[in-house]
């Protein structure tokens, strides 16, 4: 569990029935130690895991697991005629949120922490497989190699073999491990075997008709990023082989927290301006891009861009015209040339590479900035909010190192902006 929340569950021997119920042998609850709010190293509360295990499966669209003395007796009716997959595997579940760009790139970012970062998380390897079940989200988003569910799937899973599955089962699959489709890209060896069941009700076209679960040997359940894309430093949970036994006494206690200590300020100091993931993934998702995108890291240049929003939290058409007319004076004051991007006409590939060599970036608050996160580092990002609102969502380009900068539009006779209520509640919670 980092500072802020975000948590990975660990699991040995946990099996879903085909009817949605899950079941895992009885196993020590080991909750990594992590950095409190003043830096001091702490093991989080026994209640604060649990619910973080809870969550978990609450995010899967699973009940968290009935804990069992043997797999093949108390629940044999469920598990009677089961798919056992070895190894470890990163199970995900996407549902209709996952339609959304920013929810859909918190989802890929952080599996993509999560198998760079296997051993923090006590892996003996990165997992050799993932699984995704896909639910309420359409078969083309994901079979479009040009849409940003294939390319963002592709840069997290770090060039492995890609399978889909339309109708289940997904398992046992036609052929071990799969070749997966060459226009998505891929190649055996290439990262972890990636298995896309879509149209799934979670669970349902998993196995066939005559088996009753699927039961992994090991599984990595990756929570959802709070706020941000990226996790820096000085929020990373301690790895795994930093932590000390359990039961140890207080002078071993003494020497982990003093090599824990050790451990993150070295993290922190080889960070630089940026999480160790930003620069990375950003060299994933270009290499991703259909056609790839060349050149090696992307090149400032004097740009200003504007993002435009043509629906909802949009400025009216006099606003409009007056806002893109004080930015065309400031481009031309400072000799930045101007682009006024509506990402809604143009593909991802397109979006991505209209802010690749941007120096400002400028938008209003929505999941049109979440691709200001590919703008070069040290490019800094304008956010404007609308009245009475704001969020830590694009704080330093969503954690990605970029420099930032908050505006609130606040007038005479303004009116709050709709829906105000429901967000502050949302950000109380």
């Amino acid at each position: 569990m980092s500072k802020s929340g975000e948590s990975v569950t660990v699991m040995d021997n946990l099996c879903v029935a085909a009817n949605g119920s899950s079941y895992t042998l009885r196993q020590p609850l080991s909750c990594g130690w992590t950095f409190g709010q003043s830096g001091a190293l702490r093991m989080p509360a026994v209640a604060d895991c649990v619910k973080k295990e809870d969550d978990s499966f609450r995010y899967m669209k699973l009940p968290p697991p009935v804990v069992v003395s043997r797999l093949d007796e108390a629940v044999a009716s469920a598990l009677l005629h089961r798919v056992n997959l070895g190894g470890e595997t990163l199970f995900l579940t996407l549902a209709q949120a996952a339609t959304n760009l920013a929810h859909y790139t918190g989802s890929m970012a952080h599996m993509y922490h999560v198998l760079r970062n296997a051993g923090h998380y006590g892996l003996t390897s990165t997992p050799t497989r993932i699984v995704i079940a896909v639910e309420g989200i359409t078969s083309p988003s994901f079979k479009d190699p040009h849409g940003f569910h294939s390319i963002l799937l592709r840069a997290a899973a770090g060039g492995g073999p890609i399978h889909h599955v339309n109708v289940g089962p997904a398992f046992p699959l036609r052929e071990e491990p799969p070749a997966g489709d060459p226009a998505l890209g891929g190649v055996p060896g290439g990262g972890p075997v990636v298995t896309v069941v879509l149209n799934n009700a979670v669970v349902s076209a998993l196995v066939r008709p005559v088996d009753s679960a699927l039961c992994m040997r090991r599984v990595v359940i990756p929570n959802f990023p709070r706020g941000r894309w990226f996790i820096p430093a000085s929020d990373l949970p301690v790895p795994s082989g930093l932590l000390p036994p359990h039961g140890a006494p207080p002078e071993v206690v003494q020497q982990a927290v003093a090599d824990a200590a050790l451990w993150r300020r070295q993290q922190m100091e080889a960070e630089g301006d940026a999480p160790a993931d930003a620069t990375p993934w950003r060299a994933a998702v270009f290499a991703a891009l259909v056609p790839p995108l060349t050149g090696g890291r992307p090149v400032m240049a004097r740009r200003l861009t504007y993002l435009v929003r043509a629906r909802r939290r949009a400025f009216d058409e006099p606003s409009e015209a007056r806002v893109q007319e004080l930015f065309r004076r400031v481009a031309t004051r400072h000799r930045l040339v101007l682009d006024v991007v509506n990402f809604g006409n143009v593909s991802f590939s397109e979006q991505l590479r209209s802010v690749v060599h941007s120096a400002v970036l400028v938008g209003i608050h929505g999941a049109n900035l979440v691709n200001t996160l590919y703008a070069p580092r040290g490019a800094h990002l304008i956010e404007i909010f609308p009245r009475k609102f704001s969020h830590n969502m694009y704080v330093r380009g969503g954690d990605a190192g970029l420099g930032y900068t908050a505006m609130a539009l606040e007038e005479p006779g303004q009116t709050d902006y709709k829906g105000l209520s429901a967000l502050e509640a949302f950000q109380r919670a």
